[in-house]
């Protein structure tokens, strides 16, 4: 099906308009943080979510998790941790390792970013009907699958 995405109310161009609108939102929500960069927040959710399992992750397992190179996760720990939001240290069965622990100061910031991520939610979603959150859901399942088989065709040729 042949579509043109050369108009301003096109899909395309509507989910850049949404995402350019999301990040504006998420600037003014988070300016009063110290956290600049978003990337430091998921990092900050993941700590948390292992500190809540009882697990002290390593730098390489967070940087899977979150789908960032070593290098980048470890300059996003590194400000994270000036903040004093987490500490690392070595492993002590494989000091290569470094684990990752979230300071009580960071768990504080995790909450004050849930709390802003949770603005931003009932922002966006306001007016939407629990049928049509479904339905977008669905949309964007459908998407990501359309999307992942691209990366799959790559790999295959």
């Amino acid at each position: 099906m042949a579509q043109t995405y050369d108009s301003a109310d096109s899909p395309v161009w509507m989910l850049r308009s949404f995402d350019m609108a999301r990040r504006q939102a998420i600037s003014a929500l988070f300016a009063r943080l110290p956290l600049h960069d978003p990337a430091q927040h998921f990092a900050l959710f993941a700590l948390e979510c292992a500190h809540r399992a009882g697990d002290t992750p390593s730098q390489g397992e967070i940087a899977r998790q979150l789908q960032r190179s070593p290098a980048t996760m470890t300059a996003t720990l590194r400000s994270l941790e000036k903040l004093g939001l987490l500490q690392r240290r070595q492993d002590e069965l494989d000091q290569r390792k470094n684990r990752v622990e979230i300071t009580r100061e960071g768990l504080e910031m995790a909450e004050r970013c849930r709390s802003c991520m949770d603005a931003l939610e009932e922002a966006m979603f306001r007016d939407f009907s629990p049928a049509e959150l479904e339905q977008l859901s669905g949309f964007f399942t459908r998407m990501c699958r359309n999307l992942s088989g691209i990366e799959k065709e790559e790999t295959d040729t």
